[in-house]
């Protein structure tokens, strides 16, 4: 549906050793008059040295810095900032556990497809609507304006797949919305010549890592089990400040439709204008497909998950 624009220091604990010469305390098996004299010195001696490297290393009992801490023990140095004294001064130290940036965090999520909305283990049509938002987006085209979803999130890019008949506007003034509200501009990267879909690239430099962390591509299903599904769509086109939940049903068989030259997906639900592009998701929120069509009787058509999996290989935009 198009609607006209209304406009750690790192420390290594190394075993240490100190080691004396040995000197011939006996002799012929009989103690040397000077034994016990030794005896005592190396005794001092040894105290005096342990003592010093005690110090060195900073050491105490075990009991003067530890308590117990979330179910385990951990020094008060360490929930103190860990700082160590030096000619008499606090001196802060490194912290110990190793941290990521937000860019490794998302740079990693991404090249591990780990960037993919929730799926949920039992049906729930209100938990699974606010877990598929941040794969939802609006598009802004030259005149008309609709819908789309995420479909796949790289590290230097996001493919946006909506509707070719909303895509085929698409001019160097045309932007993508997101969730958040950041707006960016893309390029078309493939146009289906079978299948009403098309694809839009958006460079990930638009945003900041911790806005693109924010984001989810969508997750496909697998082929449905049952004959009838419920579903939900997404109405951004409204109030995108308030994106609305839209509820139907879709058979779990395709039919043919002719208007569309393929299989298609077919239920019930209220497709409003705007809503061109916007996906398609079961109560576990997973991607079923793409809303093409509706009726003023309350029918709806939509681009199978699968299929849209083909256009995305057979456009080139995967690569």
């Amino acid at each position: 549906m198009l609607r006209e624009k209304k406009q750690g220091r790192r420390y290594n604990f190394k075993e240490i050793s100190i080691a004396g010469k040995r000197a011939g305390a006996f002799e012929r098996g009989k103690l040397s008059r000077t034994a016990p004299a030794l005896f005592v010195l190396v005794f001092v001696l040894g105290v005096w040295a342990a003592g010093g490297v005690c110090r060195a290393l900073d050491l105490s009992e075990p009991g003067e810095n530890v308590r117990e801490y979330g179910g385990g023990e951990r020094t008060e140095r360490a929930q103190e900032g860990l700082s160590a004294e030096k000619d008499g001064n606090a001196q802060p130290l490194p912290p110990l556990i190793q941290t990521t940036t937000l860019e490794e965090d998302y740079r990693a999520a991404a090249r591990l497809g780990l960037a993919r909305t929730p799926l949920l283990s039992g049906e729930d049509f209100s938990e699974a609507f606010e877990n598929i938002l941040c794969s939802c987006v609006c598009i802004q085209t030259a005149g008309y304006y609709g819908s789309g979803s995420i479909y796949r999130m790289g590290e230097d890019e996001i493919v946006i797949v909506s509707n070719r008949h909303l895509l085929q506007h698409w001019d160097e003034d045309s932007f993508v919305t997101f969730i958040n509200g950041a707006a960016a501009p893309g390029e078309v990267i493939g146009l289906s010549g079978q299948a009403d879909v098309g694809f839009v690239r958006v460079q990930t430099r638009h945003f900041s890592w911790q806005e693109l962390l924010g984001f989810r591509e969508i997750r496909p299903a697998g082929e449905l089990e049952t004959q009838e599904t419920g579903i939900l769509m997404v109405d951004m086109a409204g109030d995108p400040w308030h994106p609305a939940m839209i509820r139907g049903e879709m058979n779990a068989d395709s039919f043919y439709l002719e208007d569309f030259g393929m299989e298609m997906l077919c239920g019930t639900g209220q497709a409003l204008p705007g809503m061109s592009g916007s996906g398609v998701f079961d109560g576990y929120g997973r991607y079923l497909g793409m809303l093409t069509a509706g009726t003023l009787e309350g029918r709806i058509a939509a681009v199978p998950a699968q299929a849209i999996r083909e256009e995305y290989e057979r456009t080139g935009a995967e690569n």
